[in-house]
């Protein structure tokens, strides 16, 4: 599990070029005062939005002006929106980097983007396929899905979450309470 840092600065151009496969890492919420603040919940910790210069916010580059955190998210301020008419433009739009922006990662470390469709899988049963991630507090929890709809919730947990293995497009799970 991992969060990447913020990447270089893009060129003049605002928008997405559409080859780049758009990696979402939050959520804006309401304004947040009189100056065109906003509220943004972060998919996980947000180490990279709280490092982040630059965002992809909708469909368009902007420019991060002020960014810090809060106990409930995290407050972002974006060059040229100066007001909470302008900032409630913006309510709702993902936030996010192209996954090109993303460093590599160490061994043993995963996107959890990159975990979406990897079958999960114990000795004795196929959990389907992983088609969410989600912080729930104390851990992430893996949402998989089989063939007939039925969905697992599964803490990723060292006890519970025994191996990731991309190159096999799986991963292999131990928990007496999913079978």
């Amino acid at each position: 599990m991992a969060d990447a840092p913020s990447p270089a600065p893009r060129p003049d151009s605002q928008a997405l070029s559409a080859p780049s496969r758009f990696i979402a890492l939050g959520r804006i919420g309401r304004p947040h005062g009189l100056r065109g603040e906003l509220r943004l919940f972060a998919y996980s910790d947000g180490t990279t939005l709280l490092d982040a210069l630059r965002l992809i916010v909708g469909r368009n580059w902007m420019d991060v002006e002020h960014i810090r955190s809060t106990s409930e998210c995290l407050i972002v301020k974006f060059r040229g929106v100066d007001s909470p008419e302008a900032a409630i433009a913006l309510r709702h739009a993902e936030v996010g980097l192209p996954r090109e922006d993303l460093p590599e990662l160490g061994p043993g470390e995963f996107y959890w983007v990159d975990l979406i469709g990897l079958s999960c899988q114990s000795e004795t049963r196929d959990f389907g396929q992983v088609v969410e991630v989600f912080e729930a507090g104390a851990h992430p929890i893996l949402r998989a899905r089989d063939a007939s709809g039925r969905e697992e919730l599964i803490p990723w947990v060292d006890a519970v979450v025994l191996a990731i293995e991309p190159e096999q497009g799986r991963i292999l799970v131990d928990w007496a309470g999913l079978e």
